[in-house]
This record gives structure tokens, sequence and C-alpha cells, in this order.
């Protein structure tokens, strides 16, 4: 392991228990496939690392900074941009409390960051106004604090998986599903808000929930500079033998307006998807 990869910095930078758990929660992030790289721009003069779980943000950390010489300083905030996925109130009650005191709430608004997406939040079944966009944070969490790091993780990783549409799209941070209504297309029955959706069509014909369990989920294009357009206005790609998909290979890849960022990031969803269902 480098010692520019977070364990490095954490077993040079913390010392004793925070560096204990630290190191426990960086584990439990490698051990359910999270990505977990440092942050450059603002932060590069920083030990600050953002943590990604199909290509979507789960969390940041942050291991001491300059403002900061005490040794046993790591930070943690939840990266969840103002999404409701910490509902579920089914955890246990000391748990709970314990994330409770830990919510951030903007009191002095001039002092939060622009981008911040201030809201009224429910946060395991308990409501706070003016929450932050980063709607938990925890310095120096200690063993019992770090486990409710883990079921934060965990709560956003379920979201992940939980199946949302036919192509892979996440609709729960879509933001037609408020500006226009949507349904999505598995309650719309292949029929969002802009009209029949061919690859929604094409998969419930098949009778899959979702493009994952479909032979042809397609792979990486064999000729990224393809731009034939078909008749529904998608890319053609039915000419590349790594793409037998030519439904949704390019509504991924391809579509410049409703595309992936980064490109094929809905098929990964889809595998995922896929993949959860056979392990359970």
């Amino acid at each position: 392991m480098s010692e520019n990869a977070i364990e490095g910095i954490i077993s040079k930078t913390l010392i004793g228990e925070a560096q204990k758990n630290a190191l426990d929660f960086v584990a439990y992030l490698r051990a359910n496939d999270m990505q977990i790289e440092r942050q450059m721009g603002y932060w590069e003069d920083k030990y600050y690392f953002g943590v990604w779980y199909l290509n979507n943000a789960v969390c940041n950390i942050l291991i001491s900074n300059e403002e900061k010489t005490d040794p046993e300083s790591w930070t943690f905030w939840s990266d969840d941009s103002g999404w409701a996925i910490f509902g579920d109130s089914s955890l246990d009650e000391k748990l709970k409390e314990i994330i409770w005191n830990h919510v951030t709430v903007c009191e002095n608004e001039d002092k939060c960051f622009d981008s911040c997406k201030k809201s009224r939040r429910t946060i395991f079944g308990k409501e706070f106004d003016n929450v932050c966009g980063s709607a938990i944070c925890f310095n120096n969490p200690d063993s019992e604090a770090t486990e409710c790091l883990k079921i934060i993780v965990q709560t956003r990783k379920n979201q992940l998986l939980t199946v949302q549409s036919r192509c892979g799209l996440l609709c729960d941070f879509c933001d037609y599903k408020k500006s226009h209504n949507c349904g999505g297309c598995i309650e719309t029955g292949g029929h969002p808000f802009h009209g029949e959706c061919p690859v929604a069509m094409c998969c419930q014909e098949k009778g899959y929930t979702h493009c994952g369990e479909c032979d042809n989920l397609p792979g990486e294009c064999a000729d990224p500079n393809c731009t034939k357009i078909d008749a529904n206005g998608f890319f053609e790609c039915s000419g590349c033998e790594n793409t037998s998909c030519d439904k949704l290979f390019p509504y991924s890849y391809k579509d410049p307006d409703h595309g992936d960022n980064p490109p094929g990031a809905r098929i990964a969803i889809c595998r995922a998807w896929a993949n959860n269902k056979r392990k359970n």
C-alpha cells in the first residue's frame, strides 16, 4: 500500500485510538468495494479524501489539517447532497442518539458554502431544520461512533443497490423527479415524463426487471468516435462487437444531453444490481 494512500497518511499522521479507529473504518470501506480518492483543487494541500461507490459520492474524510496540529484529528462528513437516504428509523436507539448529536445544522448561513443544500430532513426517524448538504459530521469518532459511520455508509450503499429504473439510472437523485413530477420508467411502465423510453420498453418486453439481467448488457465501445443516429434519435452501435445492445449503450455512453458522466455509469449500476441479487 502506497504511503500516499489513505492508510499510509493515517499511519504517519494519527496515533493511538484515533489511528486504530480510522484504519478500522477505512478497512470497512475497502471491504465494501468503496473507491477512496484524495481530493485536489481547494483541498490539495490537505489530506482530504472522497469516498465513492459506483461513481456516486458516499462520504468525505479529512486527516488532520493546517489549522489543527493535534495528531489525533480526523473528520468524517456524509456526502448525501440533500437526498433522503437516512429515513430508516429501525436503528438501535443508542446509535440513533449518537448520530442525531452529529447532524450538521446551518445555524449561520453566512458561514456555510454557497453550494450547501439546506433543507428539512428526516434522519433515522427524527426531523431537523436547515440541515447541511453534508448532513452528518463526526470529529475524532471513538470506536462506538465509528460503528455509526459504518451504518451511515451501509445505508448509502443500500440505497445505490436498490433497483430504481430499467436502465440503471438512479431516479432518487434525478432532478426531473421533482421538477417534472416524473414517476420513473418502472412505475409508469416505460413511459416517464418525456414519453415512451425504448430502453425501458425493450427491457420489459424481455421480461426483465432491469437491463442488468440481460445477456446483451453492453461493454465498452470499440469505436468511441461513432456518431451515427438511429430513428429514435439514439446513437447507433450495432456494428460494435462489444456492444450487442443497440439501445442502452448509446444512451449511456453517447447521448450528449442525457448520457452518463462518467460514460457507462448506469451500466455499472445495472451490473451491481444483478450481482447483488445473485448474492442475496
